[in-house]
């Protein structure tokens, strides 16, 4: 199992561990490179001072240099500074006497250019080394008194050689070397601990809302994280959680309220068809007809509601197949209206407004089952001095549906609650004898073919506005919906133009009933 903590850590250590090294390493060689160029700098000095101690007298050279000046010790305990001058034809001019006779051998670079690099000393070691070919200076007898080391010395230039141990050097460096490594490895451990440190206290926040997340159940689903006093990552994830939790609390009251719903609405009508049957099983055989019929209404009447519920349900859960077709939803509009006003004489007034030709490509039950829902609805609740209006228009990317009607006491409560199983306006003339599913299927069916559905309250005129916007063709896109011209010529011939089968009082045989409120 992945560790936040462990990942953190590791993650740090091992970008952490590379620079501390590297910060160590570059220390160690920036010092050594200053330390080893100051040591050149002594050796060119060095190597200038001998030089000019070489003359060129007549045939002969002289070095006229002060032996006794040259710092040192014996081979055999290590010198620090030996030198080694020699004339062209590579012969002796004069030498260190600690040498003893030793040479010292190194590349010669180009003539009157100090050159300076690695050399071996003559006792075994490792030292620096400076190298300078160069003419000497010419001197007259008369301003060079005394004897010349070399009176008759090849013409040419004189190549003098310095070799100084470095071992005066290697040991504070290696000491450096070694307080670098143990430097490195108190900054890591320190920094180890510190991290451990830092990151267990902050991860104490998110430690503290995975138990606050643990603590909460279905039994209170109520309680909410707290967002006061969180670090500003872990704002947005208790907000979230906070609004799943609102989610998941309002599905579950959902959940019980729809159960409570559905058994108190089978309730009633199991309780007849008891009552019935066992008045039935006393009564006279010609009164047998009659209670038999009584309880087949009943029965028929929870099988509506059973067969609504299922549809919901399938639709809610993706599992309503739908077929599209292409439908004439201005004709079908009218003759649905012509249908509902002949069927209720003595209902408000319903006017339609609905052009020809608006073609829209959808399911042809469901479409027909969520218009048929809408005006019944409207029909059964609207008084009878209201009216309503059902209106359908062309819009950019597809058809918009209005189903109008004239209430009573509707407040922006019910708006939110209006389309939830079950749910009745109480207080109203018509609430108890309809179930309350016929919104609720409407919803559901819209979701189903696409539509979006919408609620609004017009307080100006007390009426109830319900908006179905549907698109041109189910998944395309707004933008790429085209606009299609109101032309008879552009319908095929075999397009439905109001069928019965459309009406919300039946449906195709293969699917489920989704016609009862």
């Amino acid at each position: 199992m992945k560790s936040i903590r462990r990942e953190l850590t590791l993650r740090v250590v091992t970008r952490v561990l590379p620079l501390i090294v590297l910060g160590c390493v570059l220390s160690y060689f920036l010092v050594r490179a200053v330390v080893y160029r100051e040591f050149d700098t002594a050796l060119r000095h060095e190597m200038q001072v001998l030089a000019s101690a070489a003359e060129r007298i007549g045939d002969g050279v002289d070095f006229d240099f002060a032996v006794e000046r040259v710092q040192g010790t014996a081979i055999d305990s290590g010198l620090d500074y030996f030198f080694d001058a020699r004339l062209s034809d590579g012969s002796l001019l004069k030498q260190s006497p600690l040498l003893k006779g030793a040479r010292l051998d190194m590349p010669k670079g180009r003539p009157g250019q100090i050159t300076v690099a690695p050399i071996m000393l003559p006792n075994g070691r490792q030292g620096r080394g400076c190298e300078y070919t160069f003419e000497p200076r010419v001197v007259t007898l008369t301003e060079h008194p005394g004897p010349v080391d070399r009176p008759n010395a090849p013409t040419g230039p004189v190549s003098i050689v310095i070799g100084a141990s470095t071992s005066d050097l290697d040991r504070p460096l290696a000491a450096l070397a070694l307080t670098e490594v143990l430097v490195g490895a108190g900054l890591l451990g320190a920094t180890l601990l510190a991290l451990l440190s830092s990151v267990r206290a902050g991860l104490v926040p998110l430690s503290s809302l995975a138990h606050e997340v643990t603590d909460i159940q279905p039994a209170n689903l109520a309680a909410r994280v707290s967002e006061h006093g969180q670090p500003q990552e872990l704002v947005p994830i208790a907000s979230r959680l906070n609004a799943l939790l609102a989610r998941l609390e309002a599905a579950f009251a959902r959940e019980k309220q729809f159960a409570s719903n559905a058994a108190h609405e089978l309730r009633t009508p199991v309780a007849e068809v008891r009552t019935m049957a066992e008045v039935a099983a006393d009564a006279p055989a010609h009164d047998m007809r009659t209670t038999l019929l009584e309880i087949a209404s009943v029965a028929a009447e929870m099988q509506g509601t059973i067969d609504t519920l299922l549809t919901i349900a399938r639709a809610n859960s993706g599992q309503l197949a739908i077929a599209i077709s292409e439908v004439d939803l201005g004709t079908y509009l009218r003759e649905l209206c012509a249908r509902r006003i002949a069927a209720r004489p003595g209902a408000a007034p319903l006017t339609c407004e609905a052009p020809d030709d608006l073609l829209v490509e959808t399911d042809l039950a469901a479409i027909a089952s969520i218009l048929g829902n809408l005006i019944d609805n409207a029909l059964a609740y609207t008084p009878s001095q209201g009216r309503i209006l059902a209106r359908a228009i062309a819009t950019p990317t597809g058809v918009e549906v209005c189903v109008r009607n004239h209430v009573a006491d509707f407040t922006h409560d019910d708006l939110e609650a209006m389309f939830e199983p079950f749910w009745r306006k109480r207080g109203t003339f018509i609430a108890g004898s309809h179930s309350g599913l016929g919104l609720a299927l409407v919803r559901a069916l819209c979701e189903v073919i696409g539509a979006q559905i919408r609620a609004e309250l017009l307080p100006a005129t007390s009426e109830l506005a319900v908006f179905i916007t549907l698109p041109r063709r189910p998944g395309l896109p707004a933008e790429d919906a085209p606009a299609r011209e109101p032309s008879s010529a552009s319908l095929p011939p075999t397009r439905p133009s109001a069928p019965a089968a459309l009406d919300s009082a039946s449906a195709p045989p293969s699917r489920p009933t989704p016609l009862r409120t």
